[in-house]
């Protein structure tokens, strides 16, 4: 019987081992802070349609192609293909909503996204990082017409 420590010593170690593999790491953290976004602008506009038919004019005469607009909830999605074989696109998504205080009122909001094809993942088109910088050159004539049409151009 001796070799009955070696016995335990062995499975001792076989099954921490197998406690330590069956670990999953931590997932990574997401820094973005979990806030509703401010509104790009408020313009004085009676007709909520009216308003984002200007919009989807805007997105469209920047290139855009409107995936899907609503009426009745007062947004759009519209994306820009880099070119015409390319997988990488911009994205935005565009909405509007009535300021509670002042009825004559309706704020505009606009969310954007930058997807570049990533090499060994799948799906291969992912969401990116991009700095303000690059945001300004791939939508930022789209953002100065928004805020141009706002109560005093701000």
């Amino acid at each position: 019987m001796r070799y009955r420590p070696f016995l335990l010593v062995f499975s001792a170690l076989v099954g921490s081992a197998t406690y330590v593999a069956g670990q999953q790491p931590a997932p990574k953290e997401d820094e973005t802070p979990l806030a509703r976004p401010e509104p790009l602008c408020t313009v004085t506009a009676a007709e909520p349609s009216g308003l984002l038919n200007r919009l989807r004019q805007f997105a469209e005469n920047d290139g855009f192609t409107i995936n899907r607009i609503s009426g009745s909830a007062g947004e759009m999605e519209a994306v820009k293909p880099d070119g015409p074989n390319s997988e990488d696109y911009d994205k935005v998504l565009l909405w509007i909503e009535r300021d509670l205080n002042r009825q004559d009122a309706l704020k505009i909001y606009l969310l954007y996204g930058r997807f570049e094809k990533v090499w060994g993942k799948v799906p291969p088109v992912r969401r990116v990082k991009v700095d303000e910088a690059r945001e300004a050159s791939r939508i930022g004539h789209l953002k100065k017409q928004l805020v141009a049409l706002s109560d005093g151009g701000h």
